[in-house]
């Protein structure tokens, strides 16, 4: 592969709330990649984004591509529930997804204190983070749990 060649996989996140995928679709992209982000309703019961969801249907609905999503799975709350989350928001929406991504970015455990952390208010080398084995013990129950579940994608481990 070049440097040049076109991209086959890009990765869309709620940051860029407006996509038009058969823009991708005829720039050679084969499949994309969309984040699977929670919001959270008036109980504080987690639910899909809406861009989230737009982002799905409209790569569903508007070229051929493979739909793939990825999950930023937070260590400071059960990884169960949130593969459970992830099971059940693909399920009950329907979304054409093939591939699940989980994706272990994040490895602070005071999301206060990394705020004060990213304002400046503190150094950022003074947020709080989980130990290696924390964050490896996490995903690996993330990843179990969903591949546990019914659905019917491949999922990464």
């Amino acid at each position: 592969m070049k440097i040049l060649d076109p991209v086959l996989a890009p990765d869309v996140s709620i940051w860029c709330d407006h996509i038009n995928p058969k823009e991708f679709e005829d720039g050679g992209c084969a499949s994309v990649v969309v984040g699977l982000y929670p919001s959270f309703d008036s109980t504080g019961a987690r639910i899909l984004s809406p861009i989230s969801r737009q982002q799905c249907i409209d790569i569903a609905t508007k070229s051929s591509m493979v739909l793939q999503v990825y999950y930023w799975d937070d260590i400071t709350q059960d990884p169960i529930q949130q593969a459970d989350w992830v099971a059940q928001i693909i399920q009950s929406e329907g979304l054409p997804i093939k591939w699940v991504w989980a994706d272990q970015e994040q490895w602070w455990t005071d999301w206060t204190a990394w705020q004060q952390g990213r304002s400046g208010t503190v150094p950022i080398s003074t947020v709080p983070t989980g130990t290696p084995a924390l964050i490896s013990a996490h995903y690996e129950n993330f990843i179990r749990e969903l591949h546990s579940s019914s659905l019917k994608v491949a999922c990464t481990r």
